[in-house]
């Protein structure tokens, strides 16, 4: 199967992908040369590059920031948490997923993770502030 790469995956995609329950915004890309270490693996921090790229279409879909104005809200990250599971290596596709876990009247937390060849490889917990 040919993943459709910086598009959002339907849910039945995304479950026949292995990613069950699926998620409300999930995108697949491929790791590029540029995103590698010495060790010919992701870097860690290109990790939180593709979460964060994902976070900000999240927050952009759900009408909490469209961070093209001065009014928009201001959103910035209290803390987060990454949990490396598995090392990722150059032209291996993966799916970056982002769903809500918790909404509070200032804040709201989002669990992510990233999926590769069915498995989860990495998973992020982040906390939020506005």
């Amino acid at each position: 199967m040919t993943l459709p790469y910086h598009t959002p995956l339907s849910a039945d995609l995304q479950i026949s992908l292995g990613i069950d329950p699926p998620q409300p915004l999930a995108m697949a890309d491929q790791v590029r040369f540029s995103e590698l270490d010495v060790l010919n693996h992701v870097n860690n921090a290109v990790y939180m590059e593709w979460f964060e790229r994902l976070r900000i279409r999240y927050t952009q879909d759900w009408g909490l920031s469209g961070y093209d104005s001065p009014d928009d809200p201001r959103i910035v990250i209290r803390s987060g948490t990454i949990h490396y599971r598995q090392e990722m290596r150059m032209d291996e596709d993966y799916v970056t997923t982002c769903g809500c876990t918790a909404f509070r009247n200032t804040s709201f937390s989002l669990c992510q993770q990233l999926w590769a060849g069915a498995r989860c490889v990495q998973h992020l917990t982040v906390y939020w502030f506005c």
